[in-house]
């Protein structure tokens, strides 16, 4: 992974632009799907993929899910479930980005020979694997976007986390309200 001060100007200005997009969404869409859909729509338009998806390891049952999905081509929701049940608990076990040509992944899947995906695992701290990221689009990822993707991921863990968080605080209004209402009958 490059050093923030290595990266040449061009791409300086666009991991800058990056970030504070991420932020914004942060700032200002506190609720968690909607802002893991508006991350994912983000990054799916700014590296102009066909598909861009968010899975999160379940905090109960740590099966990994699909929670944000952004789709710009024909690729049917079959195909769709296929490469999420395919290479879902793959993208969580890297230990950086991966890419890889679709005719390598899905022989049998002519409809996704044409792409190239890159996976991103989603990783806070240095070992508490929340999730992951899987990009695919027709020409292979460059080295910048790598590196883009690679500063998307420090601040798309944060959001996660976030999410979470705000989860959490509203699982538990719930739970005083509900005992609120009892305490009134």
């Amino acid at each position: 992974q490059k050093n923030n001060d290595d990266l040449a100007p061009a791409v300086a200005r666009r991991a800058l632009h990056l970030i504070r997009e991420i932020d914004r969404i942060r700032d200002q869409i506190p609720e968690p799907v909607a802002m893991l859909t508006a991350v994912v729509n983000l990054l799916s338009r700014e590296l102009q993929s066909e598909l861009c998806m968010l899975m999160l390891r379940n905090r109960e049952t740590t099966a990994v899910e699909l929670k944000a999905l952004h789709k710009r081509n024909q690729l049917s929701d079959q195909l769709i479930e296929q490469i999420t049940r395919q290479l879902a608990e793959q993208v969580v076990q890297l230990d950086g980005v991966a890419v890889w040509p679709g005719r390598d992944l899905f022989p049998d899947q002519a409809a996704l020979h044409s792409l190239w995906l890159t996976a991103v695992p989603i990783i806070m701290g240095e070992t508490e694997r929340l999730g992951g990221m899987l990009l695919a689009r027709v020409r292979p990822f460059t080295d910048d976007e790598i590196t883009l993707l690679n500063i998307a991921e420090d601040h798309v863990d944060s959001a996660i986390i976030q999410g979470y968080a705000t989860y959490d605080m509203q699982q538990r209004l719930r739970e005083l309200e509900a005992i609120y209402q009892i305490d009134n009958i």
